[in-house]
């Protein structure tokens, strides 16, 4: 996402998935943007994950999502996160100044290091996603699941290649195959709510009728004699 440009301006545990397969997604990418021209300066977020550049109203980049996922990680570890106050102004001092309690001693110093890496306060001194995945307490614990991740991700590729969208968004349904029922039947197993009325012709010509009947006979549309 990064290599695009992309900063997903949003990482925290409810917008983490996890697939049956045991394989975590980042989700909701409603506020992300892509930093064409390299910083940033909407702020938006979470405030508890929120990196102390985006609390300065300072420009930021892809390194505030480094802040989040740090924050992210604590949290999983810690089962809260790691800057909390009762008021913003106490949060606020406490994000600047990347002040937290220490995580537990039940894991380990290559877990620690990693989190720390990520909630540096200086932007700069937080390292990139490739230097993370490249870092000796990590590479000790990985195992197969990243060349699962590059796998599906060369599949999905060729899938997005075969999506062919017309010009004129209009046009879409010229595109799009006709819906494949193995019986009629099927279509009467489908529900449909109050926002999904069908009206049948002969309905809709009653329905005219009577709304115009419903006008000329109202107090307000008297119908004045011929003189």
């Amino acid at each position: 996402m990064h290599d695009l440009k992309i900063v997903h301006r949003d990482i925290k545990c409810a917008n983490l998935f996890v697939t049956k397969e045991g394989v975590v997604k980042l989700g909701d990418l409603n506020v992300s943007k892509v930093s064409k021209k390299g910083l940033l300066r909407t702020q938006t977020g979470t405030p508890y994950y929120a990196c102390p550049e985006v609390w300065k109203d300072m420009p930021y980049d892809n390194r505030s999502d480094i802040w989040s996922m740090g924050c992210v990680l604590y949290e999983m570890a810690m089962k809260q996160p790691p800057f909390r106050a009762t008021t913003m102004k106490g949060l606020y001092a406490k994000v600047v100044a990347g002040r937290y309690d220490p995580l537990s001693s039940n894991y380990s110093k290559d877990f620690k290091d990693i989190i720390a890496s990520c909630l540096k306060v200086r932007s700069t001194d937080r390292p990139n996603c490739d230097k993370i995945l490249a870092m000796p307490g990590l590479l000790n614990h990985l195992t197969g699941t990243l060349n699962e991740i590059d796998l599906q991700k060369e599949d999905n590729d060729l899938l997005l290649k075969t999506i062919r969208m017309p010009r004129q968004l209009k046009n879409i349904t010229g595109v799009l195959r006709s819906p494949q029922y193995e019986s009629t039947s099927d279509l009467k197993s489908i529900k449909r709510t109050n926002s999904m009325p069908v009206y049948s012709a002969e309905l809709l010509k009653e329905k005219e009728s009577v709304t115009l009947l419903t006008k000329q006979t109202s107090p307000n549309n008297e119908v004045k004699p011929k003189a």
